[in-house]
């Protein structure tokens, strides 16, 4: 199933490797990824498409252990999947 994270952490040196390196870790295959900068640099803002057999729930849980991480979005690359599943189309988790 593929999903797509929207993750804003601080800017942080390392920061966006210690996410990759979570979610390769844990079974998920980045399948795209789009990072910026926000205007006083103090946080980033992530998009990261990934696929995997294996519940979202399972990606959140490990994000939410990193301490650079403010907010986590979900969205469903398969929203007839979801539907069909009963989950929500997007889910949200702020730290």
């Amino acid at each position: 199933m593929r999903f797509t994270l929207e993750v804003t952490m601080t800017n942080s040196e390392g920061a966006l490797e210690r996410l990759l390196g979570r979610l390769r870790q844990r079974g998920f295959g980045i399948l795209a990824l789009n990072a910026d900068v926000s205007g006083d640099y103090a946080f980033l803002g992530a998009r990261i498409t990934v696929e995997s057999l294996r519940p979202v729930e399972a990606a959140l849980k490990q994000i939410a252990k990193l301490y650079d991480v403010e907010q986590v979005k979900v969205h469903h690359a398969e929203q007839e999947h979801a539907k069909r599943q009963n989950q929500p189309a997007e889910l949200c988790l702020s730290l």
